[in-house]
């Protein structure tokens, strides 16, 4: 299969076990549901990359998402697949007329929000006429947050299209507008991770101090914090910057290029811990988080479900900690075996991060792309391949992860050399 190339650029040899179930589906089935799970991207891409023809310019992929983090995930895993086709980005938050201009000269692959779609395609901006798959990611979240009647005029537009849906959760039922189609179910058996669970009761007062005791015993290794409320993340995210622990923030009320920005970091290991809200629980596809931190109890058994999936993703192993707080009591839906935590006795000296994450204030929407800035770093520093970590390109900025201790080299590069015949400013994020 010619595609298998592009997936090596992914670093992948062999495809697991949902991967495969999902191509041979698709190819003796028209429409699939499938579970989410480790490398359900690459799951559906692959479905899709089969759809597409270098000979035929239209619109032949369209994958729709609860959230735009998710989007720019997918897309970033797409054009890591160097498959030479043109793939754009639809979402709430995003200017209407730059992807209007995107979308004149029409892409390939198209992914995006519900409700951005609808708009395009109600507006004509989007032709759906020659579409060959779609895609319906996380639809059972598409769903919870209110996006039937968008996902039910997408799916009325796009005639004798295979679908394939991904849904984190069994659903009951499935909205009328999908039911007429005779579906192949994929199950998910094979997919139960390998989760180690806690029970950690807090010894003193103050919770957050235990939780910093807690991160200090696996500092070396990546670990998310789950709050039930953004005011609670918050706080915490304060009470580490007072203790100077490196962190990423993750919740609704930030800005949107806030959020990106904190999702990277952290995805690159720039920043091992990362403090959030459900909002994190799910749409973020980040591999080889070992440590699950329940610092508020989850308040669902579905909420449960999303927060440890986070974990022993891509055939690993994780970790669950429930802190309990005094008067804190285990919810009934947790019927994990729980294992008593074993507080450390002391601190101990925190491990330095690895990597660094450099800020660039121009992307492709400027004209840059991720071929000029490596051409600066290679040429004029002599960077090599292993210096540098996940670089990501969004519209108006760049991200890139530095080793550590070439860091400053590669900032100093950047600002006193021009990229693709522009000078652009450039810093190292906190």
């Amino acid at each position: 299969m010619s595609f298998l190339k592009n997936v090596s650029h992914l670093g992948i040899s062999n495809l697991n076990q949902l991967q495969n179930d999902v191509l041979q589906a698709t190819y003796q089935h028209i429409h699939v549901i499938a579970p989410t799970g480790s490398g359900k991207t690459v799951a559906f891409l692959l479905p899709v990359l089969s759809s597409l023809d270098v000979n035929n310019k239209a619109l032949r992929a369209l994958i729709v998402v609860p959230m735009r983090e998710l989007a720019l995930q997918i897309a970033q895993v797409f054009t890591q697949m160097q498959t030479g086709y043109k793939c754009v980005c639809c979402y709430g938050g995003h200017n209407m007329q730059a992807e209007v201009r995107s979308l004149q000269q029409t892409p390939t692959l198209i992914i995006g929000t519900p409700g951005r779609l609808q708009k395009h395609i109600s507006l004509n901006n989007i032709d759906t006429s020659h579409l060959k798959v779609l895609v319906l990611d996380e639809f059972d979240k598409s769903l919870e947050i209110g996006f039937a009647e968008s996902m039910q005029t997408i799916v009325a537009s796009c005639n004798n299209t295979k679908i394939i849906l991904t849904s984190a959760t069994a659903m009951p039922a499935l909205p009328d507008f999908l039911k007429h189609y005779n579906w192949h179910y994929i199950r998910s058996e094979h997919q139960i991770p390998e989760i180690t669970c806690y029970s950690a009761k807090v010894l003193g007062d103050d919770k957050a101090e235990a939780l910093l005791l807690m991160l200090n015993s696996f500092a070396a290794e990546p670990a998310i914090v789950f709050c039930n409320h953004r005011d609670a993340a918050q706080r915490l995210s304060s009470f580490m910057q007072t203790h100077k622990i490196s962190h990423s923030l993750y919740h609704g009320k930030l800005e949107q290029q806030q959020r990106e920005m904190a999702w990277i970091q952290f995805a690159n290991g720039s920043n091992r811990l990362l403090i959030t809200t459900d909002l994190a629980s799910r749409g973020l596809d980040i591999a080889r988080v070992k440590h699950i931190i329940h610092y508020q109890l989850p308040q669902t058994a579905e909420t449960n479900t999303h927060r440890n999936g986070r974990t022993a993703r891509m055939q690993a192993t994780g970790n669950a900690y429930y802190l309990l707080d005094k008067g804190d009591v285990m919810p009934l839906f947790i019927t994990a075996k729980l294992n008593p935590f074993q507080w450390p006795q002391q601190m101990q000296p925190w491990p330095k991060i690895q990597w660094v994450t450099l800020y660039i204030a121009s992307g492709k929407k400027d004209g840059l792309s991720k071929t000029d800035v490596l051409g600066v770093l290679y040429k004029k520093a002599s960077f090599q391949k292993n210096d540098l970590g996940l670089m990501s390109v969004f519209d108006h900025f760049i991200l890139i992860a530095i080793t550590a201790n070439l860091a400053s080299i590669a900032w100093q590069t950047l600002t006193n050399y021009k990229v693709k015949n522009k000078k652009v400013k450039v810093s190292l994020l906190p």
